[in-house]
């Protein structure tokens, strides 16, 4: 017989909102430690308790790319992790360059209409002046 199902929502008694978190914690962990091995994932988890309580949990090839657990490597292994960072960081600066040239270009717009807006009521005003 297969469990009930329950609706989620915030559990309003803190106790049982800790233990729910505290399984549930184990649990999200221990499945990234099973994706790591099973399927080979680089698998990467931060969490915050309502108390502020930090728990996290990095695969052995994340800690890696974070400049961990270098120790154990040869020089072939090194230079590959050293080009799948030299790509990830090209991945990274396009990624950058793409957003700040869009929001550079919608500036630019914004600034392009106020001032059209801004000369127009300029000249608005200016016409009414001259006419009364």
């Amino acid at each position: 017989m297969g469990r009930g199902k329950i609706e989620i929502k915030k559990i309003e008694n803190p106790t049982n909102r800790q233990v729910t978190y505290s399984k549930r914690r184990s649990g999200i962990m221990k499945k990234a430690r099973e994706l790591t091995v099973l399927c080979d994932a680089e698998v990467s988890i931060i969490m915050f308790s309502s108390t502020g309580k930090f728990s996290d949990y990095c695969s052995p090839s994340t800690k890696q790319r974070m400049g961990e657990d270098l120790d154990g490597m040869d020089i072939k292994e090194l230079r590959g992790l050293e080009q799948n960072l030299d790509e990830a960081l090209k991945v990274v600066r396009n990624r950058k360059y793409h957003v700040i040239s869009t929001q550079t270009e919608t500036y630019k717009k914004k600034a392009s209409q106020f001032n059209y807006s801004f000369t127009f009521k300029f000249q608005t005003n200016l016409l009414f002046v001259i006419l009364a």
